[in-house]
């Protein structure tokens, strides 16, 4: 039963991520983007762009970073539960 629960929830992760990917590339497009035209033209006003990018890419890193390490949590308790009740 959990390890359907954990299943469930990996697939929704999954497709919470997939979606978000896009709008994470375009945000690393942007970025890199952002710092060619700041280096090279020298604009001041590029660094809104670049923080913003930034703190959107790193948002989407921390929240799947976290959300990975809550399923594998689960996953080592559901199988230490398993193994304790093996023996």
């Amino acid at each position: 039963m959990k390890k359907q629960q954990l299943i469930q929830e990996k697939k929704k992760l999954y497709a919470i991520f997939t979606e978000a990917i896009p709008s994470f590339l375009c945000a690393l497009m942007g970025l890199t983007v952002s710092f060619v035209a700041y280096f090279r033209y020298q604009w001041k006003f590029l660094w809104f762009l670049i923080s913003f990018f930034g703190l959107y890419i790193g948002v989407i890193l921390l929240l799947f970073i976290v959300f990975v390490v809550i399923v594998k949590r689960k996953e080592r308790r559901i199988e230490d539960e398993d193994d304790e009740l093996k023996f």
